[in-house]
């Protein structure tokens, strides 16, 4: 405990409720907030009193950040703000440390911070040089230009002139809204963009002790570099995509006005907040995810997140970000951008849903085929073949001739009746009910293999005595069905395999066979209807459709 007081570092025990008050201090806190233990301690004084009010938002945001999420345990604030005792501002390295109770709620905050101001004061003088240096680097170059164009063979005074009042604005500060003009006795060289304005500097031209002419750098006008700053606002905040822009803890310092309608909050109320606070919990996990990479990389593109609005309304947004850095190459904030998906994603969900319906309107339509063809249709073509093979008996002068056609009707009876029952089991085969789907797709694959000529090799692991609904098995076996079949009709293939594995939560089919392939893209460019609704199936059942092979195509 005496090594604490007597280091520069001061230890802090805060409440984590409003204010932060503080529980305990160590006794060397005098020294770097003028401010005795017992001021903290007593509450007459509270934490938050002392951090710089320009700083306290940032600093409450980064606390709520960090706290998310049972597994938080530490966190490192970016350096803030104190306002000493005597009115002194100070600068603060905070590490701080969460302590739980033992149902997990936050009890404490355990920090450690550290008086950082002459670090800072050293890195603000560091970044005042760099750019003076910057600005002589840029004014060197300026004249490394025109000594290069001196030095050109062959050029003339004119060309050289030219040249170098091109090379003038690169000089300065904001070369963009920068112009220049050099008068040589009755001649003007101006760069394109030249105009007068208020802003001007001059300077003259002496050569052997005598006035030549001058150099005139102008900015261009307040009220035109005004317009296009409003031009730019007005782009801004009235575009349809949602603006904002973040620091380096995620902390919202910009937004424009789209997503303050879309989210039904004032500015006030956003910026200076976490973004996180915007986002629902499984888009705070992948934006905790997401935000390392998102500071190493400077972007995120195109992914799919989701924000809560004032009123409780979730919407679905897209969400690309990218890195403004300094001249250093350090990212300093991030901007991004949300646009507004939940309009697509409804009409996807509902097309999703039609199409579910149309497949489940098309299978009921299978069942109901398949009874009328088994209990009708089959039924009376057996009971007419009955008849039939009845017609001639006991018929003492029946030919040899017509007895021999007789048979070949009754055949034709026969064959038929049998082809109407495998049409129907196929549109709704009775082994899928009493069987299961292991056995049912191993018949299918037999029957197949025999009616084909195709080797058809069928694996299902992990499938034992589990029986899925109805509805998923026959939606996998018609799978199988629409696959062996496109390899009868497409691949000219000698071997096809038929895999089935049950791997929890997952079913897994896979439909594979070494005939020839096809360019993906170009079919699903001008898919089928049976392309279709091989994807559309596993779709229904929350998995996604994917056709591929080892050629590529």
């Amino acid at each position: 405990y005496d090594i604490i007081n007597r280091s520069p570092a001061v230890t802090f025990l805060w409440k984590n409720i409003e204010g932060w008050p503080v529980e305990f201090v160590s006794e060397n806190v005098k020294k770097l907030f003028g401010y005795s233990g017992n001021d903290f301690i007593s509450g007459r004084i509270s934490y938050a009193k002392v951090v710089h009010p320009d700083d306290l938002e940032r600093v409450a945001g980064e606390v709520a950040n960090f706290s998310i999420g049972e597994e938080s345990k530490r966190f490192t604030h970016e350096p803030y703000r104190i306002v000493t005792k005597d009115g002194k501002i100070k600068w603060l390295d905070d590490r701080t440390f969460i302590r739980r109770s033992d149902k997990g709620k936050i009890t404490h905050y355990q920090g450690i911070v550290l008086d950082i101001t002459k670090r800072k004061r050293a890195e603000e003088e560091l970044e005042k040089r760099t750019i003076d240096l910057n600005k002589r680097v840029k004014e060197l170059n300026c004249l490394y230009g025109i000594s290069q164009l001196v030095e050109k063979r062959g050029i003339s005074l004119e060309e050289i002139i030219h040249g170098t009042v091109d090379l003038i604005p690169t000089a300065w500060q904001y070369p963009e809204i920068t112009c220049a003009r050099i008068i040589m006795e009755d001649q003007e060289f101006k760069t394109k963009n030249f105009r007068k304005t208020d802003w001007r500097q001059a300077f003259d031209i002496i050569v052997h002790g005598e006035l030549s002419g001058t150099v005139e750098v102008y900015y261009r006008a307040e009220k035109e570099i005004r317009c296009l700053k409003e031009k730019f606002e007005d782009l801004y905040h009235n575009a349809p995509i949602m603006y904002l822009s973040l620091d380096n803890n995620g902390i919202i310092i910009e937004c424009n006005n789209a997503i303050l309608d879309r989210l039904g909050y004032t500015k006030r109320k956003i910026v200076g907040k976490q973004m996180m606070t915007f986002l629902t919990e499984e888009s705070v996990a992948s934006f905790k995810e997401d935000f390392p990479e998102l500071i190493k990389t400077g972007k995120l593109m195109g992914v799919e997140r989701q924000l809560i609005t004032k009123s409780g309304e979730i919407i679905d947004v897209q969400l690309s970000v990218s890195g403004e850095y300094d001249e250093h190459g350090k990212v300093i904030k991030t901007r991004a951008s949300f646009e507004d998906i939940s309009g697509l994603k409804r009409a996807k969900e509902h097309i999703h849903t039609l199409t579910h319906a149309l497949i489940n309107a098309h299978e009921s339509e299978r069942q109901n085929i398949s009874r009328e063809l088994h209990d009708r249709i089959a039924q009376d073509l057996s009971t007419l073949k009955i008849a039939f093979d009845t017609l001639l008996h006991n018929q003492a002068d029946v030919s040899l001739e017509e007895s021999q056609k007789a048979a070949e009707f009754s055949e034709i009876f026969k064959n038929t009746i049998a082809a109407v029952r495998d049409l129907s089991y196929n549109l709704r085969p009775p082994i899928l009910d009493e069987m299961g789907l292991v056995e049912a797709t191993s018949n299918c694959c037999e029957s197949f293999s025999e009616a084909h000529g195709v080797n058809v090799h069928f694996n299902a692991a992990g499938m034992d005595n589990l029986r899925l609904n109805f509805e998923t098995e026959i939606n996998l076996y018609r799978l199988v069905q629409e696959g062996l079949n496109n390899i009868m009709k497409h691949a000219d293939a000698a071997d096809a395999f038929v895999k089935l594995i049950a791997a929890s939560p997952n079913i897994i089919l896979r439909i594979e066979d070494n005939g020839r392939g096809f360019d993906v893209e170009h079919r699903l460019g001008v898919a089928t209807k049976g392309t279709k609704i091989l994807i559309k199936i596993p779709q229904k059942k929350g998995k996604n459709g994917t056709k591929e092979n080892d050629t590529g195509r």
